[in-house]
């Protein structure tokens, strides 16, 4: 119940904030994006009888903070290499002005330099990535090579797992550096975020080449979609990106990348009447990758393809684990409400308008 007092105040003053299962980041109910806003008495009961849920701020439009009629955003800094944090900093008061340092700040629970900012705005803007490094850095437990920085915009769309919930890989709880209090968050300009989320131009087209070796671009573009090789625009574009960062010495990993399916990889064959490797070499070496086919590409465009991809898994696994949630037997939830069904919750609803004034 402690997750639910300490964050009455946001609660009462508009913020959505929801369960989350207990040590994740992940909601307990399934549709928690399209769910209506739950009353602060509404939660209560779900909080009840011993739950050891996490909780979560859903943000953008669902967190319409009524007395100072603004909406309720994070800037989602998330860090792999700590000495990269000044860097971090350099690059939020660049985009955003020095009211970053004014807003208030939670540090993750997960032992790393990694923090989330949070402000209001009149409108209620959509997430989108902002900007990340150009290093790439290995990471987590399966030591994969990500960007060393990466800085998000949340708004409609995303939740965030607040203080005091515990982080799921360290144990550690979320904790606030800088206070978040209803009353004093500032607020930024939707003129600011207007740029950042309806881009005219794209942010991935850099003509510099990043700092990869050729092994580094093999295992980035091995972790891929499949589609990626098969679809023959798809597989075109991952060899332009290929070429920009390797020129001639590519062409080894292109065809490694071609071979992670087969069957596209004979298909090809056929259609040319030439052997696989003849079928890559020449189309390898006819790739001409500029603006005047579009979009520039490059492995910044890979790198996004890939972090996209481990998202949409991520998203896949979470349902999945609802699909075959046992109700009754669950060692996490003993003691927990069962989730309540959108009926539920709107019958639940009809008296929450009164109960959510702010009474500070």
């Amino acid at each position: 119940m402690h997750m639910l007092m300490e964050n009455k105040r946001l609660i009462m003053a508009g913020a959505s904030l929801l369960p989350l299962k207990p040590k994740t980041k992940r909601p307990i109910d399934i549709d928690w994006s399209t769910l209506p806003r739950q009353g602060y008495e509404t939660l209560k009961r779900r909080f009840a009888n011993g739950a050891r849920y996490n909780i979560g701020i859903r943000l953008g439009k669902w967190s319409y903070l009524r007395r100072r009629r603004l909406y309720l955003h994070a800037i989602d800094c998330d860090i792999h290499a700590d000495e990269c944090e000044a860097e971090v900093w350099t690059a939020l008061e660049r985009i955003f002005g020095k009211i970053v340092r004014k807003m208030p700040r939670q540090k993750s629970g997960s032992a790393g330099a990694s923090f989330h900012l949070f402000f209001l705005c009149e409108t209620p803007f959509p997430s989108v990535g902002i900007i990340k490094s150009d290093r790439l850095v290995r990471r987590g437990k399966d030591n994969k090579l990500a960007p060393a920085w990466m800085i998000d915009f949340f708004g409609t769309g995303k939740q965030v797992a607040v203080a005091p919930s515990i982080h799921p890989d360290t144990g550690n709880r979320y904790r606030w550096e800088v206070p978040l209090d209803p009353k004093t968050i500032p607020a930024v300009d939707a003129d600011i975020i207007t740029p950042l989320v309806f881009r005219d131009g794209d942010s991935e087209a850099s003509d510099e080449a990043l700092d990869m070796t050729k092994a580094d671009v093999l295992e980035m573009v091995m972790a891929l979609p499949m589609w990626q090789v098969r679809e023959r625009q798809a597989w075109i574009e991952v060899g332009m990106s290929i070429k920009h960062q390797l020129g001639d010495e590519g062409l080894e990993v292109f065809r490694e990348f071609s071979k992670r399916d087969m069957d596209a990889y004979k298909r090809r064959d056929r259609e040319t009447g030439k052997s696989g490797p003849l079928v890559c070499r020449q189309q390898y070496e006819s790739i001409k990758n500029n603006h005047g086919r579009g979009k520039l590409r490059t492995m910044r465009s890979v790198i996004a393809d890939v972090h996209d991809y481990e998202i949409e898994k991520s998203m896949a696994a979470v349902a999945d684990e609802f699909d075959d949630l046992d109700p009754d037997v669950s060692d996490e939830f003993t003691g927990a409400p069962t989730p309540l069904s959108p009926d539920e919750i709107m019958r639940l609803f009809d008296d929450d308008d009164d109960d959510d004034d702010d009474d500070d």
